[in-house]
């Protein structure tokens, strides 16, 4: 600036001149190293672990250590081996660990946006260091995104002798960890993930996978892995024309030794040509599993129910569906039982025609809304009707078909789960499939307007309450004209004004806002009568005795309300000022108990205010 250039703090986060001019000086005199230290090698590596393995703390100084036995079995120890850290890096994590007893497994995490630019992230705190980019110090130093809080993780377990690698969800990096422990053997538990998905990879394979490969062989006995693995290598040595039934006898051995390696399984169904075989196997082997009783031996999922199971389905999709009823029967009961895929189809359809499919679905809707429903019955249901509806390729008799399901469900839409206060109301998934091949037909509009009346009129619950809001965004998305779809809009919109907020019987005292009225705003609809209305039951609400749970409620309806009518800015304004007279020395509320509590509602409205309004 000082020689006459201008500054624009908007180039900043895209300019990377600055951090290259400085980056290439400090490398070059050596202020910053060039690159990382070499990556040590196994004896290195080995003989570092021991060392600290070792060392003793005095009596007088608290240390869990160590934290974790190095003499494990070997398999769990290949994350150790597979570390690259330098040993400099390593030393650095040690020094600090032995005399502060810290370890920095995390660092701030500066967001998708500052931590994936790279050169921004290393600008900002650019200085003559020791380390290099991309070592654990210079990690603690810059902070960044979720990669350099996994090399974080990954470089305090490292010296500590924590067996950990990386691992990947899709856009994310994260972190797979040994523990172990008396009750639950060894297993690796998965840090810095996000929700959703729940499954992760290392290097292509699902945790589950590498779970079942890595801890369950070993958490049913570490001499019976070795005895077993020894067996799968005797087996590679076998001739090619060793007659089938001898293989499957040997592969049978194997898995009386040890069931939990994944290979044995695998390798008995690929040596089964027909499907019925499979059936009778995949019953023996969960009768195996579920005998067992040892640490971290699951007796079921994820085990069998997971990665065993894909072994079988992917078999079963290479051989041909058996001609014989009785195969068929014996694979749909004893295989495909909880399935909802093509596979199911292709076994539940054989021999059988399309309308005879479709009969079957509402036949089976039918007879599940006849039985005591459960969450996870009624899923399945839904899922099989998915798969089957999308089989109908004319239009018309696919809409035919969905009208159909909507007339089953009709009036039994919701059920009800648990016992005593856990009881509660769920929408059942069918309800939404049915929609969905029924297609946005005037009926359907019809039908839901009946059920939104009877709801509003004194039947709502959060579960009933919610499958009609989704239920609306479904329609409307397939309404294409606009003003169609807001006329739609006011017919529903005049059933719920003033009625927006309900309450429940199990918490009378908890007035919750209907879902719908969110999705009824988005569909174009004038919001002068619902502002007009909110105006009128706030000021009776301030004027009655306030409580936090009806504030919340009253701020849960403005909402959406701010949100869409913003999209009008004099209106919105307007709204605005008409609201700022009244909230003049309600800023806070006073509970029957006594206590006092910063209204949610008052301060909604004062924050959205106009500056000008804000201040008269």
């Amino acid at each position: 600036k000082e020689r006459g250039h201008a500054i624009d703090p908007r180039h900043v986060t895209t300019s990377h001149h600055g951090y290259n001019m400085f980056l290439k000086a400090y490398t070059e005199k050596g202020r910053i190293p060039k690159a990382q230290d070499p990556v040590p090698t196994p004896a290195e590596k080995i003989a570092y672990l021991v060392r600290n393995d070792q060392f003793r703390f005095p009596a007088n100084v608290k240390r869990r250590w160590p934290q974790f036995n190095l003499e494990s079995p070997w398999p769990v120890l290949e994350y150790l081996a597979m570390g690259d850290m330098p040993l400099r890096d390593r030393e650095f994590v040690w020094k600090r660990f032995v005399e502060t007893g810290s370890v920095r497994k995390y660092g701030h995490h500066l967001g998708a946006k500052v931590g994936l630019n790279t050169p921004l992230v290393r600008s900002r705190r650019m200085q003559p260091f020791d380390f290099a980019y991309g070592s654990y110090a210079m990690d603690i130093k810059d902070h960044g995104a979720c990669r350099e809080m996994t090399r974080i993780g990954l470089g305090a377990a490292a010296p500590l002798g924590i067996p950990a690698a990386h691992s990947f969800q899709p856009g994310h990096f994260c972190l797979t960890v040994v523990t172990h422990s008396p009750k639950t053997g060894y297993h690796l538990s998965v840090e810095q993930h996000v929700k959703h998905p729940t499954w992760i990879t290392k290097g292509g394979v699902r945790r589950e996978d590498e779970i079942a490969r890595l801890t369950y062989p070993l958490n049913y006995g570490v001499q019976e892995r070795l005895d077993a693995h020894t067996g799968l290598a005797l087996m590679r040595q076998l001739p090619p024309q060793t007659p089938t039934a001898q293989r499957l006898k040997l592969w049978h051995s194997l898995l009386a030794i040890n069931p939990y390696v994944p290979e044995i399984p695998r390798q008995i169904l690929n040596l089964h040509e027909n499907p019925a075989d499979i059936a009778e196997f995949w019953v023996a082997l969960q009768k195996i599993v579920a005998a067992v009783n040892r640490p971290g031996c699951p007796q079921g999922s994820p085990y069998t129910d997971f990665t065993v199971r894909r072994m079988l389905d992917g078999r079963l999709k290479t051989l041909p569906v058996p001609e014989k009823l009785e195969d068929r029967k014996k694979v749909l009961d004893l295989c495909l039982r909880q399935s909802s895929d093509d596979l199911w189809l292709r076994y539940a359809s054989n021999q059988k025609s399309p309308e005879e499919m479709q009969r079957w679905g509402i036949d089976a809707l039918r007879a599940s809304l006849n039985h005591p429903r459960e969450e996870a019955s009624a899923a399945l249901v839904a899922a099989r009707l998915t798969t089957l509806g999308k089989t109908i390729k004319d239009e018309k008799q696919r809409r035919a078909w969905g009208q159909s399901l909507l007339q089953v469900i009709r009036g039994k839409e919701t059920f009800a789960v648990g016992e005593g206060k856990k009881r509660r109301e769920v929408a059942d998934p069918a309800v939404l499939v049915a929609q969905g091949f029924a297609g946005q037909t005037p009926d359907a509009r019809a039908a839901l307007e009946r059920d939104f009346r009877q709801a509003v009129s004194g039947g709502r619950s959060p579960a009933r309450a919610q499958l009609l809001a989704q239920r609306i965004n479904s329609i409307a998305r397939g309404m294409k004209d606009r003003q169609e779809r807001r006329a739609w809009g006011e017919t529903l919109h005049r059933v719920v004004l003033g009625k927006e907020l309900y309450v429940t019987p199990q918490a009378p005292d908890q007035p919750q806002l209907d879902p719908c009225v969110r999705e009824i705003y988005q569909l174009g609809i004038d919001l002068a009568p619902a502002r007009q209305r909110f105006q009128r039951d706030f000021s009776i609400y301030l004027q009655k005795d306030r409580s936090l749970a009806l504030a919340r409620a009253m701020d849960a309806r403005l909402v959406p309300l701010l949100a869409v009518s913003a999209a009008d800015p004099k209106a919105h304004q307007a709204f605005l000022e008409s609201m700022a007279p009244l909230l003049a020395g309600k800023e806070t509320l006073k509970e029957p108990s006594g206590k006092i509590h910063k209204d949610p509602v008052v301060d909604r409205l004062v924050k959205s205010m106009p500056k000008k309004t804000a201040l008269r």
